[in-house]
């Protein structure tokens, strides 16, 4: 399985290659890990359990900043909101299981989850 180069341009203006186009993709839990440069493939329909462990290992190395017309995470532009999830929710990612609200974070938009935050606390 080959690697796909992807080119995005960060917050400072350079353009970044992720991705190195070789023959390098294994298989594992979550959908595909290249050998070369780390680059994660995400299949669809995960177990929340495994999507619950790679959001809290990327949410420590999580750095959003907003500029006057983008929203950047890690340097990378995001469309959106960079942040959704709320601050009262954060201590959750202590947690070794998901709670409650993440089946809701991945499934529902952004105005759905927050309808379902209202709602539920």
């Amino acid at each position: 399985m080959r690697c796909h180069i992807v080119n995005r341009v960060m917050e400072t203006g350079e353009e970044v290659k992720r991705g190195c186009g070789g023959l390098s993709m294994v298989a594992d839990e979550v959908g595909g890990h290249c050998l070369y440069c780390g680059n994660f493939y995400y299949r669809k329909k995960l177990p929340l359990e495994v999507l619950w462990f790679h959001f809290k290992i990327s949410r420590e190395y999580w750095s959003v900043r907003r500029g006057p017309e983008l929203e950047y995470i890690n340097g990378f532009p995001v469309d959106g909101v960079a942040d959704p999830l709320p601050k009262k929710l954060r201590i959750d990612l202590d947690e070794t299981l998901p709670p409650e609200w993440f089946a809701h974070f991945m499934s529902f938009d952004e105005e759905q989850f927050k309808k379902y935050l209202k709602n539920k606390f």
